[in-house]
């Protein structure tokens, strides 16, 4: 009777925040848990559970994920909108099933899972694949150390006993999850020719230190940050061997293609999102396929329908003017946004709104980590900044610091009045580009549904 009064209450309050258009992702899950502390494990237990976890790239892969199980006709529940803490996942999962707690219809589940969430919540979900995207600093007040996070990822995956794991192996930290535990693992990555910087030259590295040893890592090449082709001269830990390796990428705006190899068998694909790390994010949504043994082409075409995750390139037009909102949360993700920028040049104003909430990361000190100073290189296509947000005077200090002019108001203004303000001095054809926190992410998302009509968040 708890765990059905829990689930009562989670679906009663989703469909009176639903009603007020107020998303309802989290708080009924909260709700739910205070009631009966172990719903989770009741909800899930009918469902083929597929997680992925990891720093960045999460929601990508999920939605890239999902795509593939659309592609073989597979019905599932996910929770599409990132709320990736057990209370957002028991909400997820409360949607999937009738007043009795039984499944609606979809027996398989897409869940994005938080790391620290996923060291709780995995023995509840006994996930039947495992994709880890990768691990960088992220969240300092959470997490600490980046090897503290992978300690509860791997925490996490030592209780998925019958979980495939689909890892990143560029990543020395997510493969050595693979090497300390029993099971069955697929691995992706890039090859040689691939890689656009030889001989691990990369000032980016954040773990070039071994995680067997703790000897100086060294790389045949790396693609970014410490993610690459890596190998201990002290104690031989070394990239393993890649089932899906991708071996050329090309970005565009708004998409990439790649080709990539499994064996002897060769295939191409595009994706509707662009940047290096978004092919990463395919990859292991590719892994997933593999682990579930679908047709390689099919899985390709799959991915190719795909389109981006509500607030992860997501692109939408108000008038004659773009506006893309690309949500940033760590030192690695800003870099590598800005090396997208620089790949593919084209004129645009940007806007950083930046929060400090708890689900932000209330420790914003990782700014002085991001190679702003490489925003110049754009030149005459960058036609202003502007920050916002809780911390938007702390963007500026750190763009001002990087020898960039910034718009910064004394007097803060909403996320809201600055986005109208840039609209107002944008002219046709422009692209306003904005990096928002998470919790900025959602008042951007506000301001783009009063201005057109958008689905809701969750959907």
């Amino acid at each position: 009777m708890r765990y059905l009064l829990a689930l009562w209450i989670c679906k009663f309050t989703t469909w009176v925040l639903r009603t007020l258009h107020r998303g309802g992702t989290a708080l009924p899950g909260k709700l739910a848990l205070k009631v009966c502390p172990d719903i989770l494990t009741s909800l899930a237990k009918d469902f083929d559970v597929y997680v992925v976890s990891g720093t960045n790239g999460k929601t990508t892969t999920a939605l890239l994920m999902s795509a593939v199980l659309d592609g073989q006709g597979i019905p599932y529940i996910s929770n599409r909108s990132g709320s990736n803490l057990e209370r957002g996942i028991v909400a997820c999962f409360a949607e999937g099933v009738t007043v009795m707690g039984k499944p609606k219809g979809p027996t398989h589940a897409v869940i994005e899972c938080d790391e620290a969430a996923f060291a709780k919540v995995a023995d509840k979900l006994n996930p039947k694949v495992l994709v880890v995207t990768n691990f960088f600093k992220d969240q300092l007040d959470r997490y600490g150390e980046v090897t503290h996070t992978l300690e509860l990822v791997k925490t996490g995956a030592s209780k998925a006993k019958e979980a495939i794991f689909v890892l990143n192996g560029d990543d020395q930290l997510c493969a050595s999850i693979g090497a300390d535990l029993p099971n069955k693992a697929i691995y992706y990555g890039m090859d040689n020719s691939t890689a656009k910087v030889k001989d691990g030259g990369n000032s980016e590295v954040e773990a070039g230190y071994c995680i067997k040893c703790q000897s100086k890592l060294e790389y045949a090449f790396t693609s970014y940050g410490h993610l690459g082709k890596f190998h201990c001269p002290a104690c031989g830990y070394a990239r393993p061997e890649l089932q899906v390796e991708m071996d050329s990428y090309k970005l565009s705006i708004d998409s990439a293609e790649f080709a990539y190899a499994i064996g002897e068998s060769r295939h191409n694909c595009t994706i509707k999102v662009s940047g290096l790390y978004n092919v990463y994010n395919a990859m292991g949504a590719i892994g997933f396929g593999e682990a579930l043994g679908f047709d390689r082409d099919q899985v390709s075409a799959s991915l190719e329908s795909s389109n981006p995750g509500f607030g992860r390139m997501e692109t939408v037009r108000i008038g004659n003017k773009a506006v893309r909102t690309v949500l940033v949360k760590n030192p690695m993700g800003y870099n590598q946004v800005i090396n997208y920028l620089l790949e593919v040049k084209q004129p645009l104003r940007i806007c950083f709104a930046l929060n400090d909430n708890i689900a932000d990361g209330v420790d914003i000190s990782w700014l002085w980590d991001v190679n702003f100073e490489n925003l110049e290189k754009l030149g005459d296509d960058l036609k202003g900044m502007y920050t916002c947000g809780m911390r938007g005077a702390d963007v500026a200090v750190r763009l001002k610091y990087a020898g960039l002019e910034v718009e910064y108001q004394e007097t803060p203004k909403s996320v809201a009045e600055v986005m109208n303000q840039i609209l107002e001095q944008m002219e046709d054809g422009e692209t306003l580009l904005v990096l928002p926190s998470y919790t900025a992410m959602f008042e951007v998302r506000s301001f783009l549904q009063d201005k057109i009509k958008m689905k809701e968040f969750w959907n």
